[in-house]
């Protein structure tokens, strides 16, 4: 038989083979979207691929960002608004840094830190791996915590840091011991005061909505007292104003800054009406929406679940302005049409678009023979069980890092 004829058949018979795994492990995307939106995502490495951030543009392969990346490649450590991004970084790749990392969506690659704040003589600042938030014009509040270099002292003053990059200068918010040890509900065994992680910043940069409370030592023990929901104005610091006496985070405020929204695995969901510092009971579901899951326009917000096991995961938009609470389920995984042999199974990165007129998300897609990630996006409507498929990649980029950029 003709030698260069086999070369060509073998030739033909390889790229069949190419052709047909590619569409029995990947979605071909639809030709028809003209999507050019742009995102973050992760990678936890492998022969192939570096450890760390990636931007992706639809229709465009991933491009290498940086090593660092959220704690727990989690979208839920990142904050970002008016064009910059922040996020607290895995404990490994903190190094003598903060451990609040920063960065404009026009220069990614540069990655710069917050910095620690200089401590009185004796004493030192710790940052904590909480998620750190973005004023509308570039400053990053991180939560931190005064210390003593003696190590048979516990005593310590967690407080919010305002870096602004622009100018270098670092506000605090104060050591709170003064305003917990004012409160009626106090003993004698409290003895000073400080702040509980999660804190959330109003539309209008101008408080900081977070959670303190009381504390003690006996016998070299720390107890912890009283909790109370406070509101801190920006620029004053030391003025926090007791808003309810509850143990809870702060979970985000409404886009006209009306209403701040709390949460517990307790009580589940309260409202605080912030002009007349009412509370109310709203639902009995632990509730802590993401950064890019609050509308900027309304009293909107996305809700997403998972469930213990491969399917039972979804999200919807859920509607504060009334009461009851008004919601819409747009996606769950159990309802979405799958080719055979495949199911769907979402990941937590769930966004608005720009215009809030559709939602985007990852799936991971599980074939008999392989797994891949998926970048979608849904019109808000109720129940869709055919989202757009606007990108897939290599199950080696990890999907809980979804961070929407532009579209």
């Amino acid at each position: 038989m003709n030698t260069q004829f086999l070369k060509v058949i073998s030739a033909c018979l390889l790229v069949y083979i190419v052709i047909i795994a590619t569409s029995c492990t990947k979605d071909q995307d639809d030709p028809g979207l003209s999507s050019k939106a742009s995102f973050i995502i992760g990678s936890k490495g492998s022969n192939q691929l570096q450890k760390g951030l990636y931007q992706v543009t639809i229709g465009s392969d991933p491009v290498y960002i940086s090593h660092l990346y959220p704690i727990n490649y989690s979208s839920g450590y990142a904050d970002s608004n008016n064009g910059i991004i922040a996020f607290a970084v895995s404990n490994n790749l903190k190094g003598s840094t903060s451990g609040i990392a920063f960065m404009s969506m026009d220069a990614l690659e540069d990655i710069q830190f917050a910095p620690i704040p200089s401590a009185p003589e004796g004493y030192y600042y710790s940052v904590s791996p909480t998620t750190p938030r973005v004023l509308s014009d570039g400053r990053i509040a991180y939560l931190v915590a005064l210390e003593t270099n003696s190590e048979y002292d516990y005593w310590f003053a967690g407080m919010i840091a305002i870096y602004n990059p622009a100018n270098g200068e670092v506000e605090l918010s104060g050591d709170p011991t003064e305003f917990v040890l004012s409160q009626p509900e106090i003993g004698d065994d409290t003895e000073d005061g400080t702040m509980n992680t999660g804190f959330v910043v109003s539309p209008d940069d101008r408080y900081v909505y977070c959670e303190v409370y009381g504390y003690g030592t006996d016998g070299g023990e720390v107890h912890r007292d009283y909790s109370f929901i406070v509101r801190y104005t920006i620029g004053a610091p030391g003025s926090y104003e007791r808003l309810d006496q509850v143990e809870a985070i702060p979970a985000a405020v409404t886009a006209d800054g009306n209403s701040l929204l709390i949460t517990s695995g307790n009580f589940g969901l309260k409202t605080i009406d912030l002009q007349n510092e009412t509370v109310t009971q709203t639902a009995d579901f632990y509730f802590h929406p993401q950064s890019g899951q609050i509308s900027n326009i309304s009293s909107k917000m996305l809700r997403t679940w998972i469930s213990a096991g491969s399917h039972g995961a979804g999200f919807g938009e859920i509607d504060f302005s009334s009461s009851p609470y008004g919601f819409t389920q747009f996606i769950d995984d159990d309802e979405l049409v799958a080719p055979r042999n495949y199911y769907p199974s979402l990941a937590l990165g769930v966004q608005y678009s720009t215009d809030e007129s559709k939602v985007y998300f990852g799936v991971y897609r599980l074939s008999q023979s392989d797994q891949y990630a998926m970048i979608c996006s849904t019109p808000k409507i109720e129940l869709n069980t055919t989202p757009d498929s606007l990108t897939s990649f290599h199950k080696d980029y990890n999907m809980n890092v979804l961070i929407f950029l532009d579209d």
